[in-house]
């Protein structure tokens, strides 16, 4: 077992450097025979990462963020997705679905935005910056009323709850599995009307 973690280990470390030097357009060679791109070697992490067990735990985990974190755009690509999008939302009409879009890719934005913020050059970039981030934080609530107070650096908005939606009610009177049946094929027409 510890000469199979030490294997895999030093498989990731390899598939990592040759990620790296992929991105500095430097050549390697890696362990892997075969592997001419990185995404080539994407199933052997795969598996590395599926490992189970209490023995693979932590190569296994090694594994997964390295898959996590070639998965996600760089930095600097995140800065430029999110400055853009909040130059988009401060001057254009559009922006609410640049906005949507730019919410629905679930972009990690945390460790982009205060550096963003440090070098915004005037408070409408600095408010628009903070409407994107509390826009995504507060997804799942609606957000309404937006007043913005730049010479002030202010923001404000309204939170509200967002209605649930049930099929069910509490005084839905069931005795049977036909009774639950006949509501939830009654109430899939209304969900999707909706």
């Amino acid at each position: 077992v510890k000469s199979t973690i030490d294997i895999a280990s030093c498989i990731i470390d390899a598939l990592a450097e040759f990620a790296n030097s992929q991105a500095s357009a430097e050549k390697t060679i890696t362990m892997v025979t075969g592997a001419d791109s990185y995404e080539s070697n994407m199933p052997i992490l795969s598996d590395i990462g599926a490992l189970g067990g209490k023995s693979y735990r932590q190569i296994a985990l090694k594994a997964r963020k390295l898959i996590m974190q070639e998965s996600l755009p760089s930095v600097e690509e995140r800065k430029s997705r999110v400055h853009s999008t909040a130059m988009k939302l401060n001057d254009s009409d559009a922006a609410p679905n640049e906005l949507e879009d730019f919410l629905a890719e679930n972009v990690p934005m945390s460790d982009v935005l205060f550096p963003l913020l440090m070098s915004a050059p005037s408070g409408k970039e600095e408010l628009g910056l903070i409407e994107i981030y509390g826009r995504s934080l507060y997804r799942t609530h609606v957000l309404r009323e937006f007043d913005r107070i730049i010479d002030d650096r202010i923001l404000k908005f309204t939170l509200l709850n967002r209605p649930t939606e049930s099929v069910l009610s509490t005084t839905t009177p069931m005795t049977s599995m036909t009774d639950l049946t006949r509501i939830m094929s009654s109430s899939s027409g209304n969900i999707s009307d909706s």
